[in-house]
């Protein structure tokens, strides 16, 4: 995952493992392998694409995510901002409301993919 800037599903990663190894693994496996990388944080899944990318940044469990999605290469860039993550916290304050998880999905096109069109 770490090799590619681009979101993966869980069969994605079947097919890959498959190519590097000559074997293929169960899909069970890889969903167990994901559960546990999403548990540690070394991994981050996002909703919109039911895919996962590597997560190389050190940030604390609670810290709201935002993850920028091209629509034009696929890329992602995760980034964060302690200007949102404050409203967001007084948001959910004023809510009485206790996340599980914070993570902003946003969609549109990468400066690269941009400065194409």
């Amino acid at each position: 995952m770490l090799a590619t800037h681009r979101p993966l599903g869980a069969y994605d990663l079947v097919e890959d493992l498959a190519r590097r190894h000559g074997r293929r693994m169960a899909p069970i496996t890889v969903y167990r392998a994901l559960d546990f990388l999403l548990e540690h944080g070394l991994i981050h899944k996002l909703a919109t694409q039911n895919a996962f990318v590597a997560c190389p940044h050190q940030h604390a469990a609670d810290e709201l995510v935002i993850f920028l999605i091209c629509e034009s290469c696929g890329g992602v860039d995760e980034v964060s901002s302690p200007e949102l993550s404050a409203a967001m916290q007084g948001i959910r304050r004023k809510a009485h409301f206790t996340p599980r998880a914070e993570v902003i999905e946003i969609t549109g096109l990468c400066g690269h993919c941009g400065a194409k069109a």
